[in-house]
C-alpha cells in the first residue's frame, strides 16, 4: 500500500509541476526567446547572464549597452555573430558596429533548441573563451 501511495504522490508531482528536467526538457523551432547562460571570463571565473535572441539578426544580453549582430546563420544550427558594448575593459584597434570593445561570438545550438554551446572572443582573436545557454 505504502508503494502505490509513494508512485501516486509522484505521478501527481510531475503532472501538476512537471519533470525534474525543467523549461529546458522543452523543445523550440528556433533559439528566439530569453536564455540562461553561464560564461567564462579572460580571468578564468564563470559569470551568470541572461541572453534573448531576438531573431536571425540580433540578441541582447545583461549588459544594457550590450548586444549581438549575426553575420550567419546555417542549417546546422550554428549562428556567428559580434558582440558590442559601448564600454569595456579590453578596448580593439579597430572598430566594430561603432565601438572599439567587440569580440567574436559563436553559438552552436542543440536539435531543440533549448542548449546551447559556444565560444567568444576579445577583436576577434586571441583565446576562446566558453559559453553555454539553457531554456
Amino acid at each position: 500500500m505504502l508503494v502505490r501511495v509513494t508512485i501516486l504522490a509522484l505521478l501527481t508531482t510531475i503532472l501538476n509541476f512537471g519533470c525534474a528536467t525543467g523549461p529546458s526538457g522543452m523543445t523550440f523551432d528556433s533559439p528566439v526567446g530569453v536564455w540562461s547562460e553561464q560564461y567564462e571570463t579572460p580571468l578564468g571565473s564563470r559569470r551568470s547572464s541572461k541572453v534573448t535572441f531576438v531573431d536571425e539578426s540580433k540578441a541582447t544580453y545583461t549588459n544594457p549597452e550590450g548586444r549581438i549582430e549575426f553575420y550567419e546563420t546555417d542549417e546546422q544550427r550554428r549562428w556567428k555573430g559580434y558582440w558590442i558594448n559601448a564600454s569595456g575593459s579590453y578596448e580593439c584597434s579597430e572598430e566594430k558596429d561603432g565601438s572599439v570593445f567587440w569580440g567574436e561570438q559563436v553559438y552552436q545550438f542543440n536539435e531543440t533548441y533549448n542548449r546551447y554551446q559556444g565560444t567568444w572572443d576579445i577583436c576577434g582573436q586571441g583565446p576562446k573563451f566558453a559559453t553555454s545557454g539553457l531554456r
